[in-house]
């Protein structure tokens, strides 16, 4: 997606986004302290380095570790397991699209230990906060927790089949494209059926890829 609509969607809906993230803001602080907000390290277009923004979905004090979404369910606090549910823990990433590190739809920028010569076809474009392979993969908490090793499993399967989809992506790139992307987003997160979440069980969708053989 090209600037000027990154940045025409962020002032049309600014009064959402803004009150939706003040409020979330507060109820992070409110049941869980600070901070707020999780940084992270991740590479951006032509292989430069950003800082990823997202609410803190995990206990204070105990860090997310090296590697992305390792399903470490039992440090995920109560609303952190709704914000990632919902995906919600993602709205600060406005932040990096208004700086212009990141675009809204755009292949997901990756952390520097997972970053090798394969991403060469998608480092030419802004990562973005969707595209086909974060939808399909949308479930990757619940896929990595039926693993028995998560690093392995995510280098092996799901990165490279997130290239192969990020690349579809950016061959296919159009307004239209993007925009089925974001109104596919809306209706997988919020209106596609998935089962509840709860303080006590992994976030889960009813529509979720199968673990693939290793």
């Amino acid at each position: 997606m090209n600037r000027f609509l990154d940045l025409l969607i962020l002032v049309v809906f600014s009064p959402v986004w803004i009150i939706l993230m003040a409020v979330i803001s507060g109820l992070i602080i409110l049941r869980d302290g600070s901070p707020i907000f999780y940084s992270q390290t991740r590479i951006g277009k032509r292989s430069k380095p950003f800082t990823l923004f997202k609410f803190r979905t995990m206990i204070s004090g105990r860090g997310y570790g090296s590697a992305p979404k390792l399903a470490d369910f039992s440090r995920t606090t109560c609303l952190g397991r709704w914000l990632r549910h919902y995906h919600l823990d993602e709205l600060p990433q406005l932040f990096n699209i208004i700086k212009g590190e990141m675009s809204f739809v755009g292949p997901r920028p990756e952390i520097p230990s997972y970053y090798d010569a394969s991403f060469k076809p998608v480092e030419h474009v802004r990562p973005g906060m969707i595209d086909s392979a974060t939808l399909y993969w949308i479930n990757e908490d619940w896929v990595l927790n039926e693993v028995d090793d998560r690093d392995h499993y995510y280098r092996s399967v799901i990165l490279p089949d997130k290239l192969a989809r990020s690349t579809d992506d950016i061959a296919a790139k159009s307004v239209a494209h993007d925009a089925g992307l974001l109104l596919k987003a809306v209706w997988i997160v919020f209106l596609g059926g998935r089962r509840k979440t709860s303080c006590t069980n992994p976030p889960v969708s009813t529509s979720r890829p199968k673990v693939l053989s290793r």
